[in-house]
């Protein structure tokens, strides 16, 4: 293992769930993980919202990523560099960058309380 000279690992990823009650039957969210020193990981989600069930079909049938089926579909090219399926679908009101906060706030939430969270439990993680 490569010891880094950071205090917390911080890893950001999009993706879909499932949620069988929406159009589509799934939610796009960002998610987040944190892993520290004592290989304490912590993760968190962003507030989630519906796809177009069309794009939804494109994705799950392996057309391509999200962002670019959103995007071809919109107009905007390279959208996941941009605001994202959110800014597009959302008309400017919500971008991307704001999910990924949300994600990475609430993945901070037990560390903001380490008290209440981690107060006499080992880490899950182990090597």
């Amino acid at each position: 293992m490569v010891k880094a000279p950071a205090d917390l690992a911080v890893g950001i990823e999009a993706g879909l769930s499932r949620y069988p009650s929406t159009l589509s039957g799934y939610l796009a969210l960002q998610w987040c993980a944190i892993l520290d020193r004592q290989r304490r990981l912590t993760v968190g989600c962003s507030s989630g919202f519906e796809l177009p069930p069309k794009v939804v079909e494109r994705v799950l049938g392996g057309e391509d990523e999200l962002s670019e089926v959103i995007g071809r579909s919109g107009g905007v090219e390279g959208l996941g560099r941009k605001e994202g399926a959110i800014g597009l679908l959302s008309r400017g009101i919500l971008k991307r960058v704001g999910l990924t906060e949300q994600a990475v706030l609430t993945a901070m939430v037990p560390r903001l309380n380490e008290a209440q969270y981690f107060l006499g439990r080992p880490s899950k993680i182990r090597h």
